[in-house]
């Protein structure tokens, strides 16, 4: 399966981002024992079947502050909240009809959600996989990852990203390294 993730990353020009998120990418989410199999930057023209070519042509890297970077930025949230709630929609049901024990057994029996339009949520209840799901740090839940490569999984730590960090450093006394930098957004086709 593909998707496109997007990597906020500090930066003194766009160059330099999109090297800090290949570098992201290579290191912490692609590669045997990580979340995602491989990926391609939309730079990159040289595949048949990911990037550019199975998604058109999104922009390699954008300021965070322009108005395509806040729409890709967006949309991560968007999607990251979406399966979230796809998540939370399954797992409700099951914890009030079912015991810890069945549960834990995986003893649930399948029911129709009627309020859920994914269809596996439909057709079975798998309540322990919704909560992993639910509670991943990375991988194909989460579409927004930060200049560290760790998963931006709620508004308050894409807020502390957007913020450069600032009230972080703050309380801490310390000096902000990316106080005189540019955030950008460098999407991402992933394979999982």
């Amino acid at each position: 399966m593909h998707m496109v993730i997007k990597i906020l990353t500090f930066a003194n020009s766009k160059e330099e981002a999109l090297s800090r998120a290949k570098e992201i990418l290579a290191k912490n989410l692609c590669g045997e024992g990580r979340p995602f199999d491989y990926y391609t930057t939309f730079d990159d023209n040289s595949s048949t079947v990911s990037g550019k070519a199975r998604w058109g042509n999104l922009p390699p890297v954008v300021k965070a502050s322009s108005v395509k970077g806040k729409e890709l930025i967006e949309e991560g949230m968007k999607a990251t909240w979406k399966l979230f709630k796809r998540s939370m929609d399954c797992i409700r049901p099951a914890l009030a009809i079912h015991s810890d024990g069945e549960i834990f057994n995986e003893k649930c029996s399948h029911l129709a959600h009627e309020k859920n339009d994914i269809g596996l949520c439909k057709t079975m209840y798998l309540p322990r996989h919704f909560m992993y799901c639910a509670g991943r740090y990375e991988g194909p839940d989460i579409w927004l990852y930060d200049h560290d490569g760790v998963a931006i999984r709620d508004v308050d730590r894409l807020k502390n990203v957007i913020s450069h960090w600032s009230d972080y450093y703050e309380k801490k006394g310390q000096e902000n390294p990316y106080k005189n930098m540019e955030l950008f957004v460098v999407p991402a086709d992933v394979h999982y």
